[in-house]
C-alpha cells in the first residue's frame, strides 16, 4: 500500500472537494500529498476530515479483504497514460497481476455500472 492512498483516497471523498480541484491543489503543492493535507486540515472542522478517513480506512480494508489492489495516483503502479486525461482519478482499483499496469504497449480497462446487464458481465469475463 502506498504511503498516500489514505489521504489521496480521503480526498477524493470529501464532500467540499470536486477532482479537479484536488489536482489543483496538489498541483501548487508540488504534490506534495502531507502538505495539502495539513492546510486543509487547518481550512475545515475536524469532523469532516476524520469522517473521510474513517470511510477511506474501511474501502482500504474492504478491497484488502476481496484481493483488490488500491492504486493512489502517486503510486509507480498508476498508469501513466491515465495520468495524462484532464482529471484523472485519485485512486484506482484493480484486481490481478498490477504488474500489467506498468506495460505501455497494450493496456486495457472496464469501467461501468454497479447493476450490468447480461451482456456487460458476459464481455467483462471474456476480456
Amino acid at each position: 500500500m502506498s504511503k498516500n492512498l489514505l489521504d489521496l483516497l480521503s480526498l477524493s471523498l470529501f464532500p467540499k472537494f470536486k477532482l479537479g480541484l484536488v489536482h489543483n491543489l496538489l498541483e501548487e503543492t508540488n504534490n506534495d500529498v502531507k502538505k495539502l493535507c495539513d492546510s486543509i486540515s487547518n481550512k475545515y472542522e475536524s469532523k469532516e476530515i476524520v469522517s473521510t478517513k474513517i470511510i477511506a480506512e474501511a474501502i482500504i480494508e474492504k478491497t484488502k479483504l476481496l484481493g483488490i489492489h488500491a492504486i493512489d495516483y502517486m503510486d509507480p503502479y498508476y498508469p501513466k497514460l491515465l495520468k495524462n486525461i484532464p482529471t484523472p482519478p485519485l485512486v484506482i482499483y484493480a484486481k490481478g497481476n498490477v504488474e500489467l499496469l506498468k506495460l505501455q504497449n497494450k493496456t486495457i480497462s472496464i469501467v461501468g455500472t454497479r447493476q450490468p446487464d447480461k451482456y456487460g458481465v458476459d464481455n467483462t469475463k471474456y476480456f
